[in-house]
């Protein structure tokens, strides 16, 4: 994923080289990159003296979900809903950005108490717990026809089997999460004219927009700073589901 290189000229890297997201669990003080692939801090209006954790964040938990919505903002108009699947670190963010991009409903669903608050506190209509959630549910607050758009976080058999049960005809279900899961496409599952992608991360021109809405405050990254040493504790409270937002490791 992108990372953040400290040094007296920061910058957040946009590509880093394959070998720093390829090898599994890595976690490096450093990262070698090309010029072309990072974006002075200098340029974002971001002093190098500040806490870099929140900033760092937007090249990834800010940048994909933003690419995934802005390829979707036509289908956004006044009177349509959004589901958003998932309200941990690219979540809350989604949730954000389709407050400030669109006129768009939007309902969010997550099992724990403490995203849905965020999701809440963040503009959301409603948010469901997903233990026991019946499609109904959604759709009595997203609206009988449907969301044009649900986006998936999770991508687990649970979530997608949710996520094709809301999606309205000609809806698209943009598939974000990496759980693995599968979608089934048979008939009576899914409704007529439905779309599906997968987007991942973004391009330059995106992480330049997503850097200029948090400067002009319209989105808040939910940041919890953990020491290098801290990392195998906060993967097991990630998996436990007691993070709320993003993780990020300070070296």
């Amino acid at each position: 994923m992108p990372v953040m290189i400290a040094t007296p000229t920061a910058m957040l890297v946009t590509r880093p080289l394959p070998l720093t997201v390829a090898t599994p669990v890595l976690l490096l003080p450093h990262v070698t990159t090309r010029p072309v692939n990072a974006l002075p801090l200098a340029s974002c209006g971001v002093a190098v003296s500040c806490a870099v954790c929140p900033i760092a964040t937007l090249t990834d938990a800010g940048l994909t979900p933003y690419h995934a919505i802005k390829r979707e903002l036509w289908r956004l108009v006044p009177g349509s809903s959004v589901v958003v699947i998932g309200v941990g670190g690219l979540g809350h963010m989604a949730v954000q950005l389709l407050r400030e991009l669109s006129p768009a409903r939007v309902v969010a669903v997550d099992p724990r108490e403490s995203a849905r608050r965020l999701a809440l506190d963040a503009g959301v209509a409603a948010a469901f717990d997903s233990d026991g959630l019946e499609p109904g549910d959604v759709r009595a607050e997203a609206g009988s026809e449907g969301a044009v758009l649900v986006l998936d976080f999770v991508g687990s058999d649970e979530t997608l089997r949710l996520a094709a049960a809301v999606v309205g005809a000609g809806g698209h279900l943009s598939m974000v999460g990496l759980g693995g899961g599968t979608l089934r496409t048979g008939i009576g599952v899914l409704p007529i004219e439905w779309s599906a992608g997968k987007p991942s991360w973004g391009t330059l021109p995106e992480l330049h927009e997503v850097v200029a809405l948090a400067r002009a405050g319209a989105l808040h990254v939910e940041v919890e700073r953990l020491e290098l040493d801290e990392t195998i504790v906060g993967y097991r409270r990630l998996h436990r589901g007691e993070v709320v937002g993003r993780a990020v490791v300070v070296p």
